[in-house]
């Protein structure tokens, strides 16, 4: 069986936040890992040599167990890992079967009566290929995507790349900075046409959610309300922890930009955040105007 819905990004805009969310509501089941990564590994990997492939396959294996381990650590740090066989058996066919539509299928099964779901950022940059096969699997997916302000979540995604090799904010240079922003990968990310562009092509307008990283920080209990509404399950607030909204709100806080990057991330951004704004309004008006107030003050 296949997810009734996804959330496909974007990457540093509060994915993890809906996951745990999500995953209280008894309606709902979720994988025991956030993100399957799936499609956008089946992309790449239908991108390479056969040759190359095997290689590929080689290393996604050893990333889910380096996922694996990373979730167990936490899990048992936090004193909520304590597995049932059903639980390890999953976890044995995560880690172990050979990916295919099939495997994929197969690590929903668990949930077998509930509403599914899968979280993967990553799937907001597939191709329109990709996004074609996976419309062929699932065409009644909901299908959901969150935006952040681009200049945010370029910064945010920066500093979490720091963290992961163990640095510091003052041991990046400016220059190293600007060469993440400027980076094809970083961009991407930040397209947000692009992806509603490419996924609308296939999947109709109430089969698509966008939300906002501000209604994370300003409304997050309307929002998830919206949000069970919109996958199909009872929209109540009985199925609402706002323990966990306090604690995004501690961590999601990443500083003021400083001002020469926060000037470059506006030239960066300007024209994609003004056709956002024609487009679609809302939030990303003051997306707009803070960008303008940079670029004037530059000038």
């Amino acid at each position: 069986m296949f997810p009734n819905f996804l959330g496909i990004g974007a990457q540093r805009t509060g994915t993890t936040w809906l996951h745990k969310n999500l995953k209280i509501h008894p309606e709902i089941w979720m994988p025991f890992i956030k993100e399957i990564h799936y499609f956008d590994e089946k992309e790449i990997c239908n991108s390479l040599p056969p040759f190359e492939q095997l290689s590929y396959n080689f290393r996604r294996y050893k990333r889910r167990w380096f996922l694996f381990n990373a979730s167990i650590k936490k899990k048992k740090r936090l004193r909520q890992f304590n597995p049932d066989f059903k639980t390890l058996l999953w976890y044995a066919k995560y880690l172990l079967n050979f990916r295919n539509d099939a495997w994929y299928a197969s690590l929903f099964e668990p949930g077998a009566g509930k509403t599914l779901g899968e979280i993967t950022p990553e799937y907001g940059i597939l191709s329109p290929d990709s996004v074609a096969d996976i419309y062929r699997l699932i065409p009644d997916a909901k299908i959901i995507f969150i935006m952040r302000n681009p200049m945010q979540r370029a910064w945010s995604h920066a500093l979490k790349v720091l963290r992961d090799q163990g640095k510091s904010i003052g041991s990046n240079s400016e220059a190293a900075f600007i060469q993440h922003f400027d980076s094809e990968d970083s961009k991407r990310r930040g397209n947000y046409l692009k992806t509603l562009e490419t996924w609308k092509t296939y999947y109709p307008e109430e089969q698509f959610m966008s939300i906002f990283f501000e209604e994370i920080l300003n409304n997050p209990e309307a929002l998830l309300l919206r949000v069970f509404n919109f996958i199909g399950v009872e929209a109540s607030k009985k199925h609402i922890s706002k323990k966990n909204f306090v604690k995004f709100n501690e961590t999601v806080n990443t500083g003021e930009i400083p001002k020469n990057l926060a000037i470059h991330l506006a030239r960066l951004y300007h024209d994609e955040i003004e056709l956002l704004n024609r487009h679609i309004g809302g939030y990303t008006s003051a997306w707009l105007e803070n960008c303008n107030k940079l670029l004037e003050s530059s000038s």
